[in-house]
């Protein structure tokens, strides 16, 4: 599903960032974070990217996971 739709969509619930990208956003995190093998999304990467740039993101979800 979300891969789906982030193939024709910025972000999940459309053009901007919303309150549905936060907790997808913190499990997204977590999986890219695992050491396995993907498949090549390219719309959910270019999603994450975007999320992971945003300075809140950085400070509340990378930064308090990166102690865990």
């Amino acid at each position: 599903m979300v891969k789906t739709t982030l193939s024709h969509r910025p972000y999940l619930a459309g053009a901007g960032f919303s309150m549905a990208d936060i907790p997808v956003g913190i499990m997204a995190h977590w999986w890219y974070r695992l050491p396995i093998e993907r498949f090549e999304m390219p719309g959910l990467e270019a999603w994450y990217r975007r999320l992971a740039g945003r300075p809140a993101f950085q400070e509340h979800v990378a930064a308090a996971m990166a102690s865990n």
